[in-house]
């Protein structure tokens, strides 16, 4: 690194992909007569811990959307309190209309997950009542409304969110996809069971589940008093 620290195992491991990739260019091409980076293996890494929230963090961001005042900060708190709730992705949240609402059933019917599959997922009763004094007397259109009556864009969605987390005093650097590893991460913690995180987060691979599954010092503190 310019300042002289010591660099991550994933940032030496793209150098080392770029060496090799280059060496064996030049040697397939014919430029040099043998591979010199043909034994060059790349550090073995673990996957890094999903970027969630901190409890204290997804806490004090609730509170100040609630503190919010007018149309756009009840549509924020809304949009992001039920990405919170559900894990489900910032396109699936502004992708919802409101036939896509079954507050009867605590449904909620994706049009758009990812890979393109149409999916469901569940809300638990707090979020459901949000929903519905959210909703108030509409019936039809998306549920999440941008400017001039129009549906909200992913881009001016994921630009109020950090403006939100600002107010809210958060200094590190969060994204919307962050409620959705707070989710991931608060089910396991609440369940320990991956299999059900899998099923919640709509994963096809149980390898995506798998970053969540993460142990705590209390835990192990526990499980060897017993």
């Amino acid at each position: 690194r310019p300042d002289g620290g010591l660099k991550r195992a994933t940032s030496t491991n793209a150098l080392r992909t770029s060496i090799r990739i280059f060496f064996k260019y030049c040697h397939e091409a014919g430029f040099v007569a043998r591979n010199p980076a043909r034994l060059v293996r790349r550090a073995f890494c673990s996957p890094p811990p999903p970027r969630a929230l901190s409890e204290a963090e997804a806490t004090r961001l609730m509170a100040t959307l609630g503190e919010g005042q007018g149309p756009e900060a009840e549509r924020d708190h809304m949009m992001f309190a039920l990405m919170l709730s559900t894990g489900i992705r910032l396109g699936s949240a502004v992708a919802l209309d409101l036939e896509d609402v079954d507050l009867e059933a605590g449904e909620l019917h994706l049009r758009s997950a990812k890979g393109d599959r149409r999916e469901v997922v569940y809300l638990g009763r707090a979020i459901r009542d949000h929903v519905a004094r959210f909703l108030a007397a509409r019936t039809t259109g998306p549920l999440f409304l941008g400017i001039h009556g129009r549906r909200i864009s992913d881009r001016h969605a994921q630009r109020r969110y950090r403006e939100w987390v600002q107010r809210a005093g958060i200094a590190r650097a969060s994204s919307t996809h962050c409620l959705r590893h707070s989710f991931g991460t608060n089910l396991y913690r609440r369940t320990g069971d991956i299999f059900l995180v899998q099923c919640a987060m709509l994963h096809r691979n149980i390898a995506s589940t798998l970053v969540y599954a993460t142990g705590r010092d209390d835990q192990l503190r526990d499980a060897l008093a017993r």
